[in-house]
């Protein structure tokens, strides 16, 4: 196949995702770009183009990528030339710098062709997985971060400078080495663990002490990963991952695609998933520097097991944020939930909800009482999960006037102030609440409202 040439648009957008004109930092945005190119254009590095048919403004949308990182996208109007590239055998195409504009367009075009010879990642095969093998996740995952989309590049470029030959090759191996140690930190599926080994066995045969620094930092990558410090940065990584935007659409995209708004149901239904994982490692998630250990340790961790975790574990800390409770293990009977699966709900209107509150205010012993009124709901009838929506029900709400009147924020300083509230109903040690929980229950099943 003749050599092709392509165009390479959105420089700017890929260095600064959140470019805008109006930016005033826009002028030093586009003076670091133009020396990028300057660089590109001395340099000319080696770039691979992959396929994004996740990118949901354009699903044809072929990304570029150089020394691991994204440098821009092929120009639309050539993607559909562009995928005529690939096939199964060869999801990443490498091309070649062969032109920069630097001012003006601030673009440049590469040429790319089918490799000869289809490329295989001679990843060291594992029998380990048995142990996941039963382990299903139907819970939709949260998008896999960019770091690990540029570390399947870097892998596919280190991979290509075997066996090192040329001075060339030799400075590709040491940026490409560096770089994907460095976003492979918090990576530590099998695949990656054979990876490291298999980097260390291929650096030392090419002889010399060539590669000695790399090797010494793979081999401390491999052996530390889960050292204090490791770990530190680890857990620095997770809660940057628990606040990103990436997260913040997933919960909402969760959030509106279930039949029904109850988070205790949502909460034992991914516990369901965790308590699945081998070797009791669902004990281990009220300490999540413990368990990300426990899972470095084992040698069947695959990537898509490791993200479908990940997932989860981002999911229930969300969840239990919301809940006001902590995250920890919990027992198989503490969801807030009657133990039948398909038990009858009965809708909890305003009138049936009013009527109850009416019938049990002689247990009120202080405005506090409203919480219980709210965690009785919450746990027992799905009520909302939602604080907030909760009091403005209440507020809207035609009570008479022997019930105490509600004041807004009741509810939320109740939660903080009482350790048991932020517990399943079921759970509660404290005689009257649970007294007046168990009358208000009672109340609202046996209502014809």
């Amino acid at each position: 196949m003749s050599k092709m040439k392509f165009t390479v648009r959105g420089v700017i957008y890929a260095l600064f995702p959140q470019y805008d004109q109006t930016n005033p930092r826009g002028r030093e945005m586009v003076e670091q770009v133009v020396q990028r190119l300057k660089q590109l254009d001395e340099e000319r590095p080696e770039v691979v183009l992959v396929p994004e048919p996740e990118n949901m403004k354009d699903p044809k949308a072929i990304r570029v990528y150089c020394e691991g990182s994204p440098i821009g996208y092929v120009a639309h109007e050539e993607t559909d030339t562009a995928h005529l590239l690939f096939d199964a055998l060869h999801p990443i195409v490498p091309a070649s710098i062969v032109g920069v504009e630097v001012d003006g367009k601030r673009l440049f075009y590469i040429e790319a062709e089918m490799p000869e010879g289809a490329f295989k990642k001679q990843f060291a095969k594992t029998e380990a997985v048995n142990a996941w093998k039963d382990w299903r996740c139907n819970i939709p995952k949260l998008p896999m971060p960019e770091v690990w989309k540029n570390c399947q590049v870097l892998e596919f470029q280190i991979e290509r400078q075997f066996p090192v030959i040329t001075l060339e090759q030799v400075k590709n191996l040491k940026t490409y080495i560096k770089l994907w140690i460095e976003k492979s930190l918090h990576d530590f599926s099998v695949e990656a663990m054979q990876l490291r080994m298999r980097y260390i066995r291929q650096l030392r045969a090419v002889g010399n002490g060539v590669f000695d620094v790399e090797i010494r930092r793979l081999e401390k990558q491999y052996a530390a990963i889960c050292c204090a410090q490791r770990m530190t940065y680890r857990m620095k990584w997770w809660k940057d991952l628990q606040q990103s935007d990436s997260m913040e659409h997933y919960w909402d995209q969760w959030r509106s695609s279930r039949q029904e708004d109850n988070l205790w149901r949502d909460l034992h239904t991914v516990d369901t998933h965790l308590r699945r994982m081998p070797d009791a490692l669902y004990a281990h998630i009220g300490d999540l520097t413990c368990l990300f250990s426990a899972m470095r340790y084992r040698d069947d961790v695959t990537r898509s097991v490791l993200w479908d975790v990940y997932t989860l574990l981002l999911l229930r800390e969300r969840i239990c944020r919301e809940l006001h409770i902590a995250m920890k293990p919990l027992p198989m009977d503490a969801y807030g939930v009657e133990d039948e699966e398909n038990a009858f709900i009965p809708e909890l209107t305003d009138a049936r909800l009013a009527e109850a509150v009416e019938e049990c205010q002689s247990f009120f012993w202080a405005k506090s009482a409203w919480a219980v009124v709210y965690c009785v709901c919450r746990d027992y009838f799905g009520a909302s999960d939602n604080v907030s929506v909760f009091e403005k029900r209440i507020l809207r709400m035609k009570l008479s006037k022997s019930v105490k009147e509600y004041t807004e924020g009741t509810i939320y300083r109740a939660l903080c102030n009482n350790d048991f509230m932020k517990k399943p109903v079921s759970k509660w040690e404290e005689g009257r609440a649970l007294v007046l929980a168990k009358k208000l229950k009672d109340s609202l099943e046996n209502r014809d409202i």
